[in-house]
C-alpha cells in the first residue's frame, strides 16, 4: 500500500490539529516542552547572529559596525520577550485553579514575534549590503539563518503552543487530564502518521471515547469546532466524524 496517500476523508485543518491532538501527552509539560524548543531556536539565531557580528567587524565597512550593535540587541530584546510571555504562560497554566483565557499574553507573544522577524531580517539585509563582494557568499551561507532555519522551527512549535492554548482556554484541569488520557490509551508513539490507513484507525477510536466523554450534545458540538480551527466543521466532517464514533462503538458491542 502507498504510504503517502493524501487523507481525503477530512479537511486539512481537522488532518492537522487531530495529529497534534494525538500527540500530546500532558497539556501543561508539552506546553513548557514546546516553549523551551523555541526559546532553544532563538538562542541558536542569537549565537548565529553574534558570530556574524564578529564577521562583520572584521569585514565590514566603519559605519555600520554600530548599526549592527543596535540590531542584534534588537533581536535578542524581542526574543527575550517572546520567551518571557510563553515562560509567564506556562507559569499560569500550572498554577490555574479555574479556566483562563491565555489570549493577551499570546497576543504579545505574537507581537515580539513579528518584530524579531523584522529585525533578524534587517540585520541579514544591511549585513549583506556593508560586506565586500568576496565576503558575501560566506555571509549567505553562515549568517542567513532566519527563514531557512529558524522561523520553520518557532512557527512549527508556535503552532503546537496557540493549539495547547485552545483547548487549556476551554477545558479545566480535569477535562484535560481526561483528553490526555483517551489520546494516550488510543495512540502509540510509533504510529506511522505517512499512512492514512493507520492513522485513521487510531482517529476512529479516540474521537468514539471523545463522543461519550463529551456528551451531551452541546459539548461535542463545542469539542468539533475546536478541532475545526474555532470554526463549525462542514456538514460532510460532522457526518464523517459522527461515522466514525457510531461504528466504533458498533464493533465494542458486537464483540
Amino acid at each position: 500500500m502507498e504510504t503517502n496517500e493524501k487523507n481525503t476523508f477530512i479537511s486539512g485543518t481537522i488532518d492537522a490539529r487531530l495529529k497534534l491532538l494525538m500527540s500530546i501527552r500532558d497539556f501543561q509539560k508539552d506546553f513548557t516542552t514546546n516553549a523551551q524548543e523555541i526559546e532553544k531556536a532563538t538562542q541558536d539565531l542569537i549565537s548565529a547572529y553574534e558570530k556574524g557580528l564578529g564577521f562583520l567587524y572584521e569585514y565590514a565597512e566603519e559605519d555600520f559596525k554600530k548599526e549592527a550593535d543596535e540590531i542584534l540587541n534588537e533581536v535578542r530584546v524581542h526574543a527575550n520577550q517572546m520567551n518571557h510571555q510563553l515562560k509567564k504562560t506556562a507559569d499560569q497554566i500550572l498554577e490555574r485553579k479555574e479556566k483562563t483565557n491565555y489570549s493577551k499574553n499570546w497576543e504579545e507573544f505574537e507581537t515580539h514575534h513579528k518584530y524579531l522577524k523584522e529585525a533578524a531580517l534587517k540585520f541579514e539585509s544591511k549585513g549583506q549590503n556593508a560586506l565586500p563582494e568576496d565576503k558575501k557568499v560566506e555571509w549567505e551561507d553562515n549568517f542567513v539563518v532566519f527563514e531557512k532555519d529558524i522561523e520553520p522551527r518557532i512557527k512549527m512549535k508556535s503552532e503546537f503552543e496557540k493549539f495547547i492554548l485552545d483547548f487549556v482556554y476551554k477545558y479545566d484541569k480535569d477535562e484535560l487530564n481526561k483528553i490526555s488520557e483517551i489520546v494516550h490509551e488510543n495512540s502509540s508513539k510509533d504510529i506511522d502518521w505517512s499512512n492514512p490507513v493507520e492513522y485513521k484507525n487510531q482517529y476512529i477510536k479516540a474521537i468514539s471515547e471523545f463522543q461519550r466523554e463529551f456528551k451531551p450534545q452541546n459539548l461535542w458540538d463545542s469539542f468539533m469546532e475546536l478541532l475545526a480551527g474555532g470554526v463549525h466543521p462542514s456538514p460532510s466532517e460532522r457526518v464523517m466524524l459522527e461515522k466514525w464514533a457510531d461504528g466504533e462503538q458498533k464493533t465494542r458491542e458486537d464483540m
